[in-house]
């Protein structure tokens, strides 16, 4: 084994943090994230959301309703 490969740093992925937080983004890049998030799924959210699925999810907002969970 080289002395290289000994001292070389694993690669760590995002599960890997020892401090379990996202990194930081400034106010202005989380709005640009936004804006552009909203523009991307602009045509998606106007469609709205299917009436079969709006009344399962009213359903599954009743907590009397017979979807609840036992």
């Amino acid at each position: 084994m080289s002395a290289q490969a000994d001292t070389a740093e694993k690669p760590r992925s995002m599960s890997d943090n020892s401090e379990n937080k996202p990194p930081a983004l400034e106010p202005a890049v989380m709005r640009t994230i936004g804006r552009e998030l909203r523009a991307m799924y602009a045509d998606i959210i106007a469609e709205g959301v299917p009436e079969r699925f709006a009344e399962i999810l009213r359903r599954l907002d009743d907590p009397g309703s017979e979807g609840e969970a036992q």
